[in-house]
């Protein structure tokens, strides 16, 4: 989960920080060279320069040095296709502080026999991948430290809210969390902001209770912003609440005539229940599946075939959660 949580925000700002976004589209591509991409708003032709932004949507074949250890500032690559180095002791290095993110179908790989640590990737003069690793595989991210390393996040329903927590093994520059809510994951509504430790290298617990929760299916997530403003998100987090209600029943008239019986029923909605009416000898004299549509018209009719004799009945409401017996008197 904390390599996925960075992947969003590297790409936005892979986006606004770069002149331009040079992209490696579908197909496989030869070397890394001006055919390969397909660039926008980059001052010159060619393959992607110092300022623009490298997206791998294809398959490039890196069969020379990649040298980009002189730019001035930071280089995001994103992989979501596959960088394959297909000769021995080739080298593709970036400058300090650049990041390379594979995205969940993002590849680095070597296609020729052997390995070891002279083909690689480095950041900065610090190898973070060599031939002699193996395959690299996506989510995950190379070079970037990570503002937050987030164990665990989880909702769950309790009593009449919802409960949600997450743990974090270590905090850089954590200013603050935004909890967000959603029922589609379209739209997304804040309802609080938790302060960050800023920064810890141990594990921080985090709880937060939501009191006005959404019947149903929610989803929740995490907004993690740094001091500087820059911000990651979460996975999402399912919740399934129901404000469930006790089964409960009343019968009226009781006593009654043995016609025109009533009872009112409160119980989950949608859920089916069966009703059934017994004598004193367990005779069934009438049963019923009804399903609660909502909470108002909740009164069932009970219309025996036959005028129930006098004595007394049983009337039973079983449904998946409970069962409960009332006693009713026909004169």
């Amino acid at each position: 989960m904390k390599k996925a949580l960075l992947l969003a925000s590297f790409l936005f700002f892979s986006i606004v920080l770069f002149s331009g976004t040079c992209t490696s589209p579908a197909g496989t591509h030869a070397s890394w060279n001006a055919a390969s991409w397909s660039c926008t708003d980059a001052p010159f032709a060619g393959p992607p320069g110092c300022d623009d932004a490298m997206v791998v949507n294809g398959t490039i074949n890196v069969s020379a040095d990649v040298d980009y250890s002189g730019c001035p500032s930071p280089i995001v690559l994103t992989i979501n296709g596959t960088l394959n180095f297909n000769v021995n002791g080739v080298r593709f290095k970036l400058p300090a502080g650049s990041t390379v993110i594979l995205g969940p179908t993002g590849k680095v790989q070597k296609g020729f026999a052997g390995g070891g640590s002279s083909t690689l990737i480095s950041i900065g003069g610090s190898n973070v991948w060599t031939a002699g690793d193996g395959t690299l595989t996506g989510p995950t991210i190379l070079g970037a430290p990570l503002p937050i390393e987030l164990l665990e996040f989880s909702g769950s329903k309790c009593r009449e809210n919802v409960c949600l927590a997450w743990t974090t093994a270590s905090e850089t520059d954590n200013d603050f969390f935004t909890i967000e809510r959603t029922l589609d994951g379209i739209v997304f509504e804040n309802i609080a902001e938790i302060d960050g430790a800023g920064n810890s290298t141990s594990p921080v617990n985090y709880f937060y209770t939501d009191y006005s929760a959404f019947e149903g299916t929610s989803y929740y997530r995490l907004k993690q912003t740094d001091f500087n403003g820059n911000f990651s998100y979460s996975a999402l987090a399912p919740v399934n609440y129901y404000d469930v209600q006790e089964l409960s029943f009343a019968v009226y008239p009781n006593p009654n005539s043995g016609t025109n019986i009533s009872l009112e029923v409160n119980g989950p909605l949608q859920e089916e229940i069966l009703v059934v009416v017994k004598d004193i000898t367990g005779k069934e004299n009438y049963s019923k599946v009804v399903v609660l549509q909502n909470t108002i018209d909740n009164v069932i009719v009970l219309d025996p075939s036959n005028k129930l004799g006098s004595g007394i009945y049983f009337i039973t409401a079983t449904s998946q959660q409970s069962i409960y017996n009332k006693k009713m008197i026909v004169n």
